[in-house]
């Protein structure tokens, strides 16, 4: 009998609704006849109307498991949550020296030691480790049905799973409880998760051991109008759609807008405009600005970047635009990326549009620059209380509660679910496309001298700076902690 600790925390599941996030779930169904599996497509349809985007395994092998795992992990939504169902066989084994306790592939032909085991299963520990920190999940669980001894298991080899030593903060994981003990998944499992929407009381009323840390569902879920395979055009503003990385996309429709302030604006500068817009075609604008967990390059010094949701920062200009380049490359060669779609930098005049969302004020959610900080990380008080006289300009009265950089996602969208949009970091803008797309010339030309143009304002930016229509040019090869971007993706 595995230890059970019992937990209070995950009423999980369809419990709050305070936001929006996607969820996606991985159902691996790797037993033998000796299992008799039964129950995988009413816990499909349990976790569908959940909001759950399912794919479906059977019968993996070795690499096939591994690849599939890793393939879901990075697919895993930013600020999104996971669910994976394991059915089959898990041992306990060792890999290059550690304990663990593995995921086994359908076809097994030996199981004579522990070092066997890990060389052909899949570590638990390796699996919660790479969820926390590679995907984009903020919640995980784990459900790993495997208590079972093998036919090839060797005498040696103890039964039942390994307790694990520690949980990551964003997973939780639930076991078989009783060695040896085939549970029945499609009876009180299914039939109280469908009727109450309580994953921790559906897997403790069926005897299964439970680790946590602090994590939890809350919200509903977020549709997406296609597949990750299948970039199509949305509907409406606001549409989602994630691609096969992970990164989530809000589709921003053609129309016209007023670009630039109107001339009593307070602290308007003379490149402003204003001067009316018309885009013919809509376009996909990330979510949220590029994180360091998304940037699957070089990691460059980036001397705040700490969590996996914070904003990637101390990348230039033209290493941005050469990001985008590779990922349409690749989307391309994987099948997922028509050729008369992009990856790009957004022109200034695509980032205003949307970051403007429909709004005709100073900031998307009005002119008074006191509410600020309840949608944007600029430098305030929280800057200002760090004791560094650099930044004695900070704003002394008005708060956002974060110093430096703040995870992407921490602020309310604007109108269209973009986040992040004003402030955190100043996003880089490349404007070669900008007379193909409005068929003239660009109403704004590049400020200063023919570098680029960083729009939003940043942590360390004074509240003026983050108005929608402020512009500041920079050199292209400068890298700086305040300075980020986020993808759009455009018909060509």
């Amino acid at each position: 009998m595995i230890h059970l600790y019992l937990s209070s925390l995950l009423v999980l599941i369809c419990s709050a609704v305070c936001s929006a996030e996607h969820r996606v779930a991985l159902l691996i169904d790797n037993s033998d006849a000796k299992l008799k599996t039964k129950g995988m497509p009413t816990l499909k349809t349990a976790l569908t109307k959940l909001g759950f985007r399912i794919t479906e395994k059977k019968q993996l092998d070795r690499d096939e498991l591994r690849s599939t795992l890793d393939r879901f992990v990075q697919s895993i939504p930013t600020r999104g949550s996971s669910f994976i169902y394991f059915r089959g066989y898990a041992l306990q084994g060792s890999h290059k020296g550690t304990d663990d306790s593995f995921l086994m592939p359908s076809r097994i032909d030996s199981l004579k030691s522990s070092r066997e085991i890990g060389n052909i299963g899949y570590g638990i520990n390796r699996l919660m480790q790479s969820l926390d920190q590679d995907s984009g999940g903020d919640t995980n669980i784990l459900v790993v049905d495997a208590c079972h001894r093998h036919a090839q298991q060797s005498d040696s080899i103890p039964l039942g799973l390994m307790k694990p030593k520690s949980i990551p903060p964003t997973v939780m994981l639930c076991t078989s409880a009783e060695t040896g003990k085939t549970l029945p998944l499609t009876s009180s499992l299914v039939s109280k998760l469908s009727a109450e929407g309580k994953l921790l009381d559906a897997l403790q009323s069926n005897g299964w051991a439970t680790w946590k840390s602090e994590v939890e569902l809350t919200g509903e879920a977020t549709p997406v109008v296609s597949p990750p395979a299948k970039i199509v055009e949305g509907k409406k503003s606001g549409d989602e759609w994630v691609n096969a990385y992970g990164m989530v996309f809000c589709w921003c429709p053609s129309g016209s807008f007023v670009m630039g302030s109107s001339k009593n604006t307070p602290g308007r500068n003379s490149d402003e405009g204003p001067v009316k817009v018309t885009l013919t075609k809509g376009f996909w604008l990330a979510k949220y600005e590029l994180t360091k967990r998304e940037n699957p390059g070089r990691h460059p010094r980036n001397t705040i970047s700490q969590h996996k949701h914070d904003p990637i920062t101390m990348i230039h200009f033209d290493d941005g635009r050469a990001m985008t380049r590779r990922y349409t490359q690749a989307e391309r060669k994987a099948g997922r990326l028509p050729k008369e779609w992009e990856y790009a930098l957004p022109t200034e005049i695509e980032w205003e549009y949307a970051a403007k969302a429909g709004s005709t004020t100073k900031f998307y959610f009005g002119d008074e620059a006191e509410k600020l900080a309840k949608h944007a990380n600029f430098a305030d008080r929280s800057l200002f209380d760090t004791g560094d006289g650099f930044y004695n300009y900070a704003h002394r009265s008005w708060n956002d509660g974060v110093a430096y950089l703040a995870k992407v996602g921490s602020y309310p969208p604007n109108a269209w679910g973009v986040h992040d949009m004003l402030g955190n970091v100043w996003e880089w803008c490349d404007s070669r496309y900008v007379e193909k797309l409005q068929g003239g010339t660009d109403p704004f030309k590049h400020k200063g001298k023919g570098n680029p143009v960083m729009r939003g304002g940043s942590w360390v930016s004074r509240a003026e700076y983050c108005r929608c229509a402020f512009r500041r040019g920079w050199p292209s090869r400068a890298e700086q902690n305040y300075i980020g971007y986020r993808f759009i993706i455009r018909k060509k």
